[in-house]
């Protein structure tokens, strides 16, 4: 009887922590991933990218998150960045970019295909390109 009794006991704690495992991978928040191509090299906080298609992700919904962009699997920016609501789903994938006194294009948005937000990095000037 004592031996059922531990199985049940073992069961029990086993569930318990399974239980407890899932939940807290809940409330940590949903990831979120998307594709988007830029056509020259542009910056973004600080960190150069070349012209190529990259991949975009990030935790949580937001407002603000951190957005790591990788390029051929290689981690090419982890940087800070703030999720705007748009009016309507986006029809592509765009990359803007706004040009600074010099020239240099430095990323401010991205909006992914189908989706009805944004991903606003700080740090660009007012001129703006979409490319």
């Amino acid at each position: 009887m004592k031996s059922l009794s531990l199985r049940i006991a073992m069961l029990l704690l086993a569930l318990s922590l399974v239980t407890f495992l899932t939940t807290g991978a809940f409330a940590a928040g949903s990831a979120h991933k998307g594709t988007f191509k830029i056509s020259d090299p542009v910056q973004v906080a600080g960190n150069p990218l070349p012209a190529g298609e990259y991949l975009i992700k990030w935790d949580g919904d937001g407002p603000d998150v951190q957005a790591t962009i990788t390029l051929d699997g290689k981690v090419m920016a982890t940087v800070p960045a703030k999720v705007v609501e748009l009016p309507q789903k986006s029809t592509s994938s765009t990359a803007e970019v706004q040009n600074g006194a010099s020239g240099n294009g430095t990323l401010s948005q991205i909006q992914l295909s189908g989706q009805r937000y944004a991903l606003e990095f700080t740090g660009a000037s007012s001129a703006s390109v979409t490319r």
